[in-house]
């Protein structure tokens, strides 16, 4: 029996669409149509109909049943016998946004190897439709998320709601609001809407961007045209550029949080201000798949990843407040 048979009869089964099917799990569909011929020779049945539309044969049907538990049983068992001992070396492939990746990862793989050092980790970029097509082809073991949709055979928990933030230097402050600084300070305490800010020059990330999508929606509602003068999606450059006075940064905290020890030596020369409600949030989850059992060790990367972002959240908050 070759289990990856089974799983890629399994996706086919689940798309019923050859071709989407290979593209979700990276081979040609050549690849994949001779994957479901060995399985059909292998058990000496015909598993689709393959006109004039594909559809699975009542053998087919049997072989999704009976495939998923076979899949699911061996899953269970890498996991137990990886989980048996600690000794026991094994690998994780985890998926996370490069952003997130480059500020978080160091403080997860600092927890996690403290507990299993003979764990190895594969960490994999993209975005979050990218990694979830890879969860479901089984080339990952779970990723970190935003705003992604539910699936019936899936975990997801929540372990941030991020707002994006806007960051301005004292001088360019003093340059467009003079006289009113200290009352235009005060009002952002509770946060400000980027049509006050207008009037300066805004730097930020690429249309490509999630992110940036909801910046120009907002503008659009407001049938305002900013004045963009920078865009890039390396987000350590939008917030040098608004240290040093020459714009107004917007972008998301994450970029903040990766500079926060420097903030303490920053008040009162650099503002951080949240922004209003107007703007929508962001939803980051871990995900994986619930119809594998992940071993220990993956739940306690999970467990680690969670700790590591509720003292994101918690040192952003405070950092803040500090600022305004």
């Amino acid at each position: 029996m070759n289990i990856k048979n089974i799983e890629y009869f399994l996706v086919a089964a689940e798309e019923m669409n050859l071709s989407k099917a290979a593209k979700r799990l990276y081979i040609s569909q050549q690849a994949l149509s001779t994957h479901i011929r060995r399985l059909e020779k292998e058990y000496d049945v015909q598993l689709f109909e393959r006109f004039p539309s594909l559809r699975l044969t009542l053998e087919g049907e049997k072989m999704l049943f009976y495939g998923k538990q076979i899949v699911a049983a061996e899953a269970n068992l890498h996991a137990a016998f990886s989980d048996i001992s600690k000794n026991r070396r094994a690998h994780l492939r985890v998926g996370f946004s490069t952003l997130r990746s480059g500020v978080f990862m160091p403080y997860v793989w600092e927890k996690f190897h403290s507990e299993w050092p003979n764990i190895s980790v594969e960490v994999v970029g993209g975005n979050s439709d990218r990694l979830e097509d890879m969860l479901q082809a089984g080339k990952l073991d779970l990723y970190l998320g935003v705003e992604v949709a539910q699936h019936s055979n899936e975990t997801t928990r929540k372990v941030a709601e991020e707002k994006v933030i806007c960051c301005v230097s004292r001088s360019l402050l003093e340059q467009y609001r003079g006289d009113q600084m200290q009352e235009f300070l005060e009002h952002a305490k509770n946060g400000i809407e980027l049509k006050e800010i207008i009037d300066m020059p805004i730097i930020t990330v690429r249309k490509d961007n999630r992110l940036r999508r909801s910046v120009d929606q907002y503008f659009i509602q407001c049938q305002i045209s900013p004045n963009i003068t920078f865009e890039s999606n390396q987000q350590s450059v939008l917030y040098s550029l608004s240290k040093s006075g020459s714009g107004v940064g917007v972008f998301s905290p994450v970029e903040l949080y990766a500079h926060i020890h420097e903030l303490q030596w920053l008040h009162g020369e650099l503002y951080v201000f949240p922004l209003s409600e107007t703007m929508p949030s962001t939803s980051v989850y871990t995900i994986y798949r619930n119809d594998n059992l992940l071993p220990n060790y993956a739940m306690s990367f999970l467990r680690d990843t969670e700790e590591v972002f509720r003292t994101y959240t918690a040192s952003l908050s405070k950092e803040i407040s500090a600022f305004l």
